[in-house]
């Protein structure tokens, strides 16, 4: 992907608040390492069913602050 960090990462959020599970696969990677409050997933297939599970409990979605470093970038 030629966007940077921080566009993916929008994009991410927004297909989590609307729930678009194929846009969200779209745009993780298949090595991806992720840390949540919960699990700590290292594959898509792993992350996909976390944001399934996360989503039966998801109601709002705020971005208080976002920033990015090279290749990470951080929402809060």
């Amino acid at each position: 992907m030629n966007a940077n960090v921080l566009e993916i990462g929008e994009a991410y959020l927004n297909a989590l608040g609307t729930r678009d599970i194929n846009k969200i696969t779209s745009l993780v990677d298949s090595n991806i390492w992720f840390k949540m409050p919960m699990t700590e997933v290292f594959n898509r297939n792993d992350f996909i069913m976390a944001v399934r599970r996360m989503q039966a409990n998801l109601r709002e979605l705020h971005v208080l602050h976002k920033f990015s470093s090279g290749n990470t970038a951080m929402f809060m």
